[in-house]
């Protein structure tokens, strides 16, 4: 009886031939084959922001960011959560419970060590991390390590998450949708607070002036309205705030820091709100609108201050002249009228101003700069009012009317110059009429 293995060879051999497993038939020996590998699994993505997860459940749990979607509801505040953990952790601030015990307790797991589960304790104060790189970024803050550099600015974070959020300053992304409305935000917590607007429910009343709150934070920061309280001090100055946020945004006046870019223009703003307003000069948007005439404006207070132009309000008088002004700004600069004040000086003359917009229209006739520019004809000019009573000629406005016999005209003084007549007419005598 032959032996299996030799039949196994013979087999082989009449199956595959031209093939020898000892090389001693002299045929040429054929490249196997390479071992094929298993199809790679390509991990859940994100469509809003591409992120990628390890799980299609971790997937649904992030989209909750984008959607707004909080299912999770605390039965004795109304509180919603986009995680069950995040509920079950928040549910400890009612029932009091203190889960983690040993010599002291905590409503909150981050700020205990539980026998076996935080292994990764902080040198420098009482913490301890699950994970090391939880302790390696918290250590950071002992350190004052940051290392993760912004490309567009001079800031540094300790975490490269601080980092990412940032730079949608610069970039201008926008990933946090309103699932109620065209909305979109930069941040999860500014896309958060804004959906309180579409949510009905206010539990935290307050009790001066009955004013209702999504959250209890909201609440304590709003009475500080009534109670006058500024817990926030600058280290740079004595000014104090009711609000961390404007606390924040007052020290870039300290430090020089401007944070937002404008995407259009090299120019930077140290408030959010400023970059708002400015970017309408590109956008040409123009929100706010008069109520009593077409004009619309590109911020509020552009617009505040016209509407005195059809109240006869004029709060703001001259302690030296019987005049009065509807604004603080045109009362100073009146004032310099009367003590020869001029403080704005041209560098290239002896000329000197009283207001900045004078000198900055001067210095144009050393300059030769004209850049306002009509859209009708290619005459340009050194500054904007030539320019919009240059354009009458085009649009035929005439915005100037006589109050004695109603005639219009288009520039203020070729009005001045029509009421002479009336004046001239009222001093003739009357033989001579």
């Amino acid at each position: 009886m032959p032996k299996r293995g030799g039949r196994c060879q013979g087999r082989a051999a009449h199956s595959r031939p031209g093939r020898s497993r000892g090389g001693s038939s002299g045929r040429p020996r054929l490249p196997s084959l390479p071992t094929p590998r298993p199809l790679e699994k390509t991990p859940p993505t994100c469509p809003e922001c591409n992120k990628s997860f390890k799980s299609q459940w971790a997937l649904v749990v992030h989209a909750r960011s984008h959607t707004g979607e909080r299912p999770f509801v605390c039965t004795d505040c109304g509180k919603c959560f986009g995680r069950k953990d995040h509920l079950l952790r928040h549910r400890h601030v009612h029932t009091s419970e203190k889960p983690f015990a040993c010599g002291q307790h905590f409503s909150d797991e981050s700020h205990h060590i539980q026998s076996g589960k935080r292994l990764y304790a902080c040198a420098h104060c009482p913490k301890a991390f699950k994970d090391r790189k939880y302790l390696i970024v918290h250590q950071r803050i002992h350190t004052g390590e940051r290392p993760f550099a912004c490309a567009h600015c001079p800031k540094a974070f300790k975490d490269r998450k601080y980092l990412t959020a940032h730079q949608r300053i610069h970039t201008g992304e926008r990933p946090f949708a309103c699932a109620h409305c065209p909305k979109t935000f930069m941040y999860k917590k500014t896309l958060r607070a804004h959906q309180h607007i579409h949510s009905e429910d206010q539990p935290f009343t307050c009790a001066h002036c009955l004013k209702t709150f999504m959250y209890k934070m909201t609440l304590t920061a709003h009475q500080r309205i009534h109670t006058g309280e500024r817990p926030f001090t600058c280290t740079h100055c004595p000014k104090t705030f009711r609000y961390k946020e404007t606390l924040r945004a007052h020290q870039h006046i300290h430090t020089g820091n401007r944070p937002f870019a404008c995407a259009h223009c090299p120019k930077t703003f140290m408030y959010k709100m400023t970059l708002t307003a400015h970017q309408r000069i590109h956008t040409g948007e123009r929100p706010f609108t008069c109520t009593h005439c077409p004009k619309a404006f590109r911020d509020s207070s552009t617009l505040t201050a016209h509407q005195r132009i059809h109240s006869v309000e004029r709060p703001f008088s001259c302690s030296q002249c019987p005049k009065t002004f509807k604004y603080k700004k045109t009362l100073a600069v009146h004032q310099r009228i009367h003590s020869g004040e001029r403080p704005f000086t041209c560098a290239h003359c002896p000329k000197a101003f009283r207001e900045k917009k004078n000198l900055t229209a001067h210095q144009r006739i050393h300059t030769g700069e004209r850049p306002f520019t009509c859209a009708h004809c290619p005459k340009t000019f050194r500054d904007y009012s030539n320019l919009t009573s240059h354009q009458r000629v085009h649009t035929g406005e005439k915005p100037y009317k006589c109050s004695e016999c109603g005639k219009t005209c288009s520039q203020k003084r070729n009005l001045k110059r029509h009421q002479r007549i009336h004046q001239s007419l009222s001093t003739v005598p009357e033989g001579r009429q």
